[in-house]
């Protein structure tokens, strides 16, 4: 670059650049970033970092919001909680922060049985899972504290959960559903609009 070039680029203020700091006690979460959310044995919530990602929720949306190429997440189990069958056509890297996760992926044909995982993470080790593209997953909680993960994946449009038939008429039968946007509503109202 030359000297004029980067004469010209932007200047940042202190105060502008904190402002593009997401500070954990700061975090969004909401409970109704999932479909499956409201299912018996579910209860995950997430709060958008960077990007556009996953969140199903209309209005939540990261604190740093323009490209970057990836979008991050945390993502909140509770204890006993689960994010329930699920595929997406991004890869993954989940990073359990703190608590024990049970990863369940299936690769194969209809019929395989998942691989399952535990992955931990504590105050001396984060465990880390890479997952592919297309797989259909699910993550549960099995420890005695609430479980908290951090979710990258690559790319920066919003990426679309597609949800097991089960859970989509689970998530129905409690007046949960997709829209045509992939944000969750009220299904009787959903219903309507896209007849």
């Amino acid at each position: 670059m030359t000297a004029e070039e980067i004469f010209a680029l932007r200047r940042w203020t202190p105060a502008q650049m904190a402002q593009r700091i997401v500070r954990f006690a700061g975090l969004d979460w909401s409970a109704h970033a999932l479909l499956d959310a409201v299912l018996p044995g579910c209860g995950a919530q997430m709060a958008p970092v960077i990007g556009l990602g996953m969140t199903q929720d209309r209005n939540h949306a990261a604190q740093v919001g323009n490209s970057h190429g990836f979008s991050i997440e945390w993502l909140k189990l509770p204890v006993g909680g689960s994010v329930t069958r699920h595929r997406m056509a991004e890869k993954q890297v989940l990073v359990v922060y703190r608590g024990s996760v049970e990863i369940a992926v299936e690769t194969g044909p209809a019929d395989a049985v998942a691989v399952r995982q535990v992955a931990n993470g504590s105050a001396g080790a984060w465990d880390s899972f890479a997952m592919p593209a297309d797989g259909w997953r699910s993550y549960r909680n099995q420890g005695d504290t609430e479980a908290l993960v951090l979710v990258m994946t690559p790319g920066d449009g919003r990426k679309l959960i597609q949800w097991a038939p089960e859970v989509v008429a689970a998530a129905g039968a409690m007046d949960r559903a997709i829209d045509a946007n992939g944000f969750v509503g009220l299904k009787r109202f959903v219903d309507r609009s896209q007849r």
